[in-house]
């Protein structure tokens, strides 16, 4: 069937409803269908054709990692455990 044809049948059996609970029903299914599509649009981007590393660090606004900072932070952690039973507990 073509589209105006699927348009036209749906809109024929609508007018022939007298049942407002089915009404209802059809009513709301329609609005979820439209949210469904208009939430699929939204999170399309389109894909860049060309993308670089800096680009990504300014958008995001990465702030590297101090090296020095990192190892004092993990010292003052005093872990006890093993690497294996850290990762045991996940």
């Amino acid at each position: 069937m073509q589209e105006e044809t699927i348009k036209l049948n749906l809109i024929k059996q609508i007018m022939e409803m007298h049942d407002t609970g089915k009404l209802k029903k059809v009513d709301s299914a329609i609005h979820k269908i439209i949210a469904e599509e208009e939430v699929l649009r939204a999170l399309a981007k389109p894909m860049r054709t060309k993308l670089s590393i800096e680009e990504l660090k300014k958008e995001q606004n990465f702030q590297p990692v101090d090296k020095k900072e990192f190892f004092k932070k993990i010292d003052e952690l005093d872990v006890e455990e093993s690497i294996e039973e850290l990762l045991a507990m996940i």
